[in-house]
């Protein structure tokens, strides 16, 4: 017991945790995720960098925000500074580790061991949302731009697989949520009675609830969505 204490305030230290970004950071010059060349010549370049870091603070903002009222809408109270230190977890791996969605996964753990057993299957949903939130809005703005400049995109030669692929991904996954979350779908018989074979059913059923909790709130689910869009 004395051991796994000690270890764990160990791990909690300030001098572990700039261990940990030290050899992370390592690791972003080792794999080349950082240009040293440019980091040469900020001596030219800074205003430039400073205006691209003042921009991106309001969209980390609106998305830190989209991400709270999606935990809340799944019972998981969380404050605006606690939602925001997630999310910029999350961006930091997602940079630093070889996967784009790596940030996810780090930002999931911290959520999971924020609400405890018997809410995990809701706070792993709010994760996945805020990330397909974050796409849908990417291809929804896709599919306007696209709309609005058709005299451009119909001179491509491409342009109907261009169509196909752009509104398949956001109208049409729009419609695969709604037919997900069909009350009548999964309250069928044959449903109950698969759920009802293990213990991953009961899994699945609590990410169905989680998903219909989030779909029939939709004024909570209206400024998510705007958010998506800045965050992508």
């Amino acid at each position: 017991m004395a051991t796994a204490e000690g270890l764990r305030q160990m791990v909690g230290s300030v001098w572990f945790k700039l261990l940990i970004a030290a050899v992370v950071v390592g690791l972003l010059f080792a794999f080349n995720r950082v240009d040293i060349d440019a980091l040469l010549h900020l001596e030219n370049t800074w205003p430039w960098l400073l205006a691209a870091f003042l921009l991106m603070l309001p969209p980390f903002a609106v998305v830190s925000y989209r991400f709270q009222i999606l935990l809340r809408s799944q019972g998981v109270q969380v404050s605006f500074r606690e939602a925001l230190r997630w999310t910029m977890i999350g961006a930091f791996f997602d940079l630093a580790m070889p996967s784009s969605n790596g940030g996810d996964v780090i930002k999931a753990g911290y959520v999971i061991k924020h609400v405890g057993p018997g809410m995990r299957g809701r706070a792993v949903m709010s994760v996945l949302f805020d990330r397909v939130l974050g796409l849908l809005g990417l291809f929804l703005l896709a599919s306007i731009v696209m709309l609005l400049g058709w005299q451009v995109v119909r001179d491509m030669p491409a342009r109907n697989l261009l169509v196909v692929c752009l509104f398949g991904a956001s109208f049409g996954v729009l419609l695969g949520f709604r037919l997900m979350g069909a009350r009548r779908f999964y309250n069928l018989p044959a449903m109950q009675r698969l759920f009802d074979r293990g213990a991953w059913g009961a899994r699945v059923r609590s990410l169905i609830g989680a998903f219909n909790d989030l779909r029939e709130r939709p004024a909570s689910m209206a400024y998510p969505y705007e958010g998506g869009r800045l965050e992508d």
